[in-house]
């Protein structure tokens, strides 16, 4: 494995779990309006 795609891979890795705790977040209260819109502009780069 080359060691680009090692980096691709541990980049998205990173991507999905960076959403998890707004996730958590969301469906434990069920609002929408907790979501850190600034994590999201962050992950989206």
């Amino acid at each position: 494995m080359e060691l680009s795609s090692i980096f691709g891979w541990v980049a998205s890795i990173s991507m999905v779990l960076g959403y998890v705790p707004q996730t958590i977040q969301t469906v434990r209260t069920r609002h929408t309006d907790d979501i850190a819109t600034g994590t999201f502009l962050l992950m989206g780069l």
